[in-house]
């Protein structure tokens, strides 16, 4: 891995970070964050803080949850992809969710990169 230094420097010439401007962030490096454990975020330089969006609010089981991590495991080594698309379906997707409240009738768990035009 690149020294802390190096990341730092050639952070904003190799990312782009939505929320920042580029000229901002060649002067002034963000904050890298390397590890996550429990509600805490670990940065490059060793420094931690509780992570009070988690992680954008998609990681609130915590980070490294035991649980969480088998459970993507054990996914992964069954089926790690396949889309719903075009009359297909997946064991997983049509399982009783507990955790879905009452009123709601149905759930669309999908997760994209695709453009969006």
């Amino acid at each position: 891995m690149k020294d802390s230094n190096f990341l730092k420097e050639n952070n904003a010439r190799h990312l782009w970070h939505p929320m920042g401007h580029p000229g901002e962030l060649r002067h002034t490096a963000p904050r890298i964050i390397t590890g996550g454990e429990g509600v805490h975020i670990i940065d490059i330089d060793g420094n931690r803080a509780v992570d009070a969006m988690a992680g954008l609010w998609n990681v609130n089981p915590g980070y490294s949850n035991t649980a969480v991590k088998r459970a993507i495991s054990g996914q992964l080594e069954r089926l790690p992809h396949y889309s719903a698309f075009a009359g297909t379906s997946t064991d997983v997707a049509i399982r009783p969710q507990p955790s879905i409240p009452g009123r709601w009738c149905a759930l669309w768990a999908t997760a994209s990169c695709s453009p969006r035009r």
